[in-house]
């Protein structure tokens, strides 16, 4: 029922329920299967499963309730020179020099650090700054990043903005811009031309559009079913495939069936022409 042996500073015991193990200067000594210890120098641990326990290593206390281990529990309490953390069924709460976690899961997180502040009420409201280049961003039903159903965004660094609402999406840098409702419009502008499109994906992939570039208008119908262009020196109208014609400067051209039958003038004279090269 009983053995103990000892060889140098090495010795073991064991019982039907208590066994004791000690290596030089460490021992670990169990009472099975209610209690475990372990004493080294820099080193100690006592469980009490699945009561909990408390490890201590080099400076730092790991401490925890109803659980074999402590990854494997409940409750948890870490305290170490560099940060402090403590868990609670759903909640964790961590805590550094510089940072700072607040989590219950699955419904609200809270970090920051020395570049970044988020937060999350999930599903109704989350927010995002970055302390760097100040930008900011928030979500309503959702998360930041485009994963909810209303976001608005601020890039104070590039000038930009962002805004989305439902099926409503709007975008801002400098003095260019881009907007959506889809399916039903879109439109985009910049310092060189803008242009809208109904019923679209974009402008130019639209039931209905228009385009200007400078003095340059353009619009079209069915995609290029019906096109009109008018500028200082050109205009050209559409029909296709019945019908085309283009004026650029002096000189005009028009055409039937694709340039099946064609008519060109200028300044000398006309000229019909069929079959597209005759």
């Amino acid at each position: 029922l009983y053995w103990h042996a000892r060889r140098g500073a090495d010795s073991f015991t064991l019982a039907p329920l208590y066994g004791s193990l000690t290596r030089g200067e460490e021992t670990m000594s169990v009472l099975f299967p209610l209690y475990w210890r372990l004493s080294a120098r820099d080193r100690s641990a006592r469980y009490v499963p699945p009561l909990g326990g408390i490890v201590r290593d080099v400076g730092e206390r790991d401490a925890f309730l109803l659980g074999l281990i402590p990854e494997l529990s409940l409750f948890r309490s870490v305290r170490a020179p560099e940060y402090a953390s403590d868990r609670a069924l759903l909640y964790y709460r961590r805590r550094e020099p510089r940072a700072e976690v607040d989590a219950f899961f699955p419904l609200y997180f809270r970090w920051s650090n020395p570049t970044e502040r988020s937060l999350v009420l999930f599903p109704l409201y989350a927010s995002g700054h970055t302390l760097d280049d100040g930008s900011r961003r928030r979500a309503v039903l959702g998360l930041t990043g485009g994963f909810s159903l209303f976001e608005w965004a601020h890039e104070p660094a590039q000038d930009a903005r962002r805004l989305r609402a439902l099926l409503f999406y709007r975008e801002s840098r400098g003095a260019s811009a881009r907007t959506w409702l889809f399916p039903l419009f879109s439109g985009r502008r910049d310092p060189k031309s803008r242009a809208w499109g109904v019923l679209g994906l974009t402008p130019r992939w639209s039931l209905l559009s228009r385009t200007e570039e400078g003095e340059a208008v353009e619009t079209r119908f069915l995609w290029r079913l019906v096109r009109r262009r008018r500028a200082p020196d050109e205009d050209a109208f559409e029909l296709n495939p019945l019908f085309f014609t283009q004026r650029e400067g002096p000189r005009r051209y028009s055409a039937l069936l694709g340039g099946l039958l064609g008519l060109e003038s200028g300044p000398e004279g006309r000229r019909l022409r069929w079959l597209w090269v005759y």
